[in-house]
C-alpha cells in the first residue's frame, strides 16, 4: 500500500530474489533495495523457496537492512508494485498479490544457455514476451527489448559504491613497477564467464603473475597464483588494489561491473567486445578492447602492457578519468525509485493475463524438454566411453572440462522463440546441394598440399588422415591437443605419423600460423568446425593475408551422420545443409 511520509510517497515493494549467494546480479538488486529502505519504502526481497541466512553469510551491508521472505509467505501481502529480476521470475508474479508488475532486466539471459539448452533459451526470451514494464541497467538491452518487445523501457544504469572501491587503501599485496600483476574474475562453473580459457591466455603470455577472485568455493585453480573465493564486498578493493590489470572475457554480460570497479581502485583492464563493454570502456584509452573469443588477441595484449610501462600508466589514467565521472549509487538508485514511481502510472498489468501465459509458456518448456531428453541421451553416449581423468582438486576439473568444451556464443536465428524452421527456410537463399565427398575426391587433381587445423586430435585420425592418405596428398596438420584419439563407432580411426602432425596452440599464435603457411605453401586449407567463434580471429587474418581456399569439415553429426562431410561455406549452422529443407536433405 502506497502511504504519505511528509511529501513522499511510501511503496511496498517486493524484488523476486535468485539467491542470496555472492553475484553481480544480487549486488545490484541489493544496492538498490538498500536506497529504497533508507528512503522509507517498505521492501521485501521474495525467494522461490525459503532460506535460512546466518551473519556470516552476510556479503552485503543492505544485509543488515533487508526483508527476506518466500513466495508462499508473500502470498498473504499486498504490494504496490513486485519485480521480476531474473528469467524464471516472471512466471511467478502472478502468485502475488500486486497492484503492479514489473521486469527489472540485467541481461538477455538467454544468451547464458550452451547452443543444446534450447528448452531454456525459449523460456528466457518468452519471459520478455509477457507484457511487462521494464527497467534494465544497459544501453544495448533497451535497445534490443524495445525492438522486439516493448514500446518504451526505462534505463538506469548501475554506480558504484565511491566509499568502498577507492585507489587508496588497504591491499593483499604491494604494485611494483616493472612487474605487472593480473587478476581474472568470475565464476568457475559458468562457461560464458570464461575463465578457464581467460587463465589459459595468460599462462601463453609473459604474464608472471596470475590472481583470481571468484564466487566460486574452490581453493585453487590450475596456473593461477592465488585464489580469492566469496569474498564480501569490502574484501574485493584489496584484491583490486593490488593488482594492475584485470582480465575480463565474459561471452555475455548486461553492464558488467569488475572493470569499472578495477577503474576505481587505480587498475586498467583487458576486456572483449561483449554486449554492453561500451558503456564506459574505451579502447587504448582506458583499457584494451579484444575481439570476443580471440585469445591470440588477448595473449598479445597482455605482453604489450608486460613490455610497455608507459602503456600501462596511459591506460590506468584514462580508468581514473572514467572513475572520476561515474555517478555513485545513491544518484543511480534515486533513478531507479523514479522509474518505479513512473510504472506505477502505467495501467497495472493484468494478474489473470500473467498467470495464463506463464502456464502457456512453462508447458511448452517442459514439453520442449522431454521432446529433446532422449536425443541427447543418444548424443551423448559416446562420452561414457572416453578415459576418466583423476584430477587432484576441483579447481583442475573445471578448468581442464571447460577447455574441453567450448562454450558457443548463441546465432539470433536460433534463439528467437517465434522465428520457427519454416520462416529460416522461407528467408534463406536456397542453395543446390553441396558436390558429394566421393565425387569431388574422385575427380581432385594428385597435385593436392593440404595445411590442417584444428583443436582436437579425433578430426585428424578419425576424418581428415585416412581419406586424405589414401588420396596420396601431401598434408601437414597443426593441432592444439597432442596425438590419440577416441573411437565415435562408425569412423575406422588411423593413427597420423609424427612427421606429418605439429602440436601448437595456433588459437593464440597467429604469427606461427602465417610462418607455416608461407613456409609449407599449401593450396588448400582445412579447419574444422569453423564457423566457431574462436576462430574468426585467425580466420579473418588468413584471409586477408592469404588468397587460399579455406574448406570446413565436419565429424558426421546428424542430420549427416555417416558421411565425412565438406564445405566451403561452414558447418553445421553456417553450413549449406542448414538452408535446405526437409525435402532437399531427403
Amino acid at each position: 500500500m502506497v502511504l504519505l511520509k511528509g511529501w513522499a510517497r511510501i511503496m511496498k515493494i517486493g524484488f523476486l530474489f535468485g539467491s542470496p549467494k555472492i553475484s553481480g546480479g544480487s549486488y545490484v538488486i541489493l544496492q538498490h533495495a538498500k536506497y529504497l529502505i533508507n528512503n522509507g519504502h517498505d521492501v521485501d526481497l521474495i525467494t522461490l523457496n525459503p532460506i535460512e541466512l546466518k551473519k556470516e553469510d552476510y556479503w552485503h551491508d543492505a544485509f543488515e537492512l533487508v526483508n527476506f521472505t518466500d513466495i508462499n509467505k508473500a502470498k498473504s501481502n499486498t504490494y504496490d508494485i513486485v519485480f521480476a529480476t531474473w528469467w524464471v521470475s516472471p512466471f511467478h508474479l502472478y502468485k502475488l498479490n500486486s497492484k503492479q508488475y514489473a521486469y527489472f532486466v540485467q541481461s538477455i539471459e538467454a544468451y547464458f544457455f550452451e547452443d543444446r539448452n534450447i528448452p531454456s533459451q525459449f523460456l528466457a526470451h518468452a519471459s520478455y514476451a509477457m507484457g511487462l514494464p521494464v527497467i534494465t541497467e544497459a544501453i544495448w538491452i533497451k535497445e534490443e527489448l524495445e525492438s522486439r518487445f516493448h514500446s518504451d523501457v526505462f534505463l538506469v544504469e548501475n554506480g558504484i559504491r565511491k566509499d568502498i572501491y577507492t585507489e587508496n587503501g588497504p591491499s593483499y599485496a604491494e604494485r611494483k613497477r616493472g612487474k605487472v600483476r593480473f587478476l581474472v574474475e568470475g565464476s568457475v562453473t559458468s562457461p560464458f564467464k570464461n575463465v578457464a580459457k581467460t587463465v589459459d591466455a595468460l599462462r601463453s603470455s609473459k604474464a608472471e603473475e596470475i590472481w583470481l577472485l571468484t564466487p566460486s568455493e574452490i581453493d585453487e585453480y590450475p596456473y593461477v597464483d592465488k585464489v580469492f573465493s566469496n569474498l564480501p564486498i569490502n574484501e574485493v578493493p584489496k584484491v583490486y588494489r593490488s593488482c594492475d590489470v584485470l582480465v575480463k572475457q565474459s561471452s555475455v554480460e548486461g553492464m558488467f561491473g569488475p572493470p569499472l570497479e578495477m577503474f576505481h581502485c587505480g587498475g586498467t583492464a583487458i576486456v572483449s567486445n561483449v554486449t554492453g563493454y561500451d558503456q564506459y570502456i574505451e579502447n587504448e584509452k582506458n583499457a584494451i578492447v579484444t575481439n570476443l573469443g580471440s585469445w591470440y588477441q588477448v595473449t598479445e595484449a597482455v605482453n604489450r602492457i608486460c613490455e610497455n610501462q608507459d602503456l600501462l600508466e596511459k591506460l590506468k589514467e584514462g580508468a581514473r578519468e572514467t572513475a572520476r565521472k561515474w555517478p555513485d549509487w545513491e544518484r543511480q538508485s534515486s533513478l531507479f525509485e523514479q522509474a518505479t514511481k513512473e510504472i506505477l502510472k502505467i495501467p497495472p498489468v493484468d494478474r489473470e493475463m500473467l498467470s495464463v501465459l506463464s502456464r502457456h509458456y512453462l508447458n511448452l518448456y517442459e514439453l520442449m524438454k522431454n521432446s529433446l531428453e532422449k536425443y541427447y541421451d543418444l548424443k551423448n553416449v559416446y562420452k561414457k566411453e572416453r578415459k576418466k581423468v583423476n584430477y587432484k582438486n576441483l579447481g583442475e576439473k573445471l578448468f581442464y572440462e571447460h577447455l574441453e568444451n567450448p562454450f558457443v556464443m548463441p546465432t539470433r536465428l536460433t534463439k528467437v522463440p517465434e522465428i520457427g524452421r519454416k520462416r529460416i527456410n522461407s528467408s534463406t537463399l536456397k542453395f543446390q546441394p553441396a558436390i558429394k565427398s566421393s565425387s569431388y575426391l574422385k575427380n581432385a587433381h594428385k597435385n593436392v598440399r593440404i595445411l590442417g587445423i584444428t583443436i582436437s586430435n579425433e578430426h585428424i585420425e578419425e576424418l581428415w588422415h585416412p581419406v586424405i592418405s589414401k588420396l596420396e596428398w601431401d598434408y601437414l596438420y597443426i593441432c592444439s591437443k597432442p596425438k590419440g584419439y577416441y573411437k565415435l563407432g562408425y569412423i575406422q580411426p588411423e593413427e597420423i605419423p609424427d612427421s606429418k602432425y605439429i602440436l601448437k596452440n595456433w588459437l593464440i599464435d597467429y604469427e606461427f600460423v602465417k610462418d607455416m603457411i608461407e613456409d609449407y605453401s599449401p593450396n588448400i586449407i582445412f579447419m574444422h568446425n569453423g564457423n566457431h567463434p574462436a576462430y574468426q580471429c585467425i580466420i579473418n587474418k588468413i584471409k586477408q593475408d592469404f588468397n587460399i581456399p579455406i574448406v570446413f569439415s565436419e565429424l558426421a553429426w546428424f542430420p549427416q551422420k555417416g558421411n565425412i562431410y565438406f564445405d566451403p561455406w561452414g558447418t553445421n549452422g553456417s553450413s549449406r545443409l542448414s538452408a535446405m529443407t526437409l525435402e532437399e536433405l531427403t
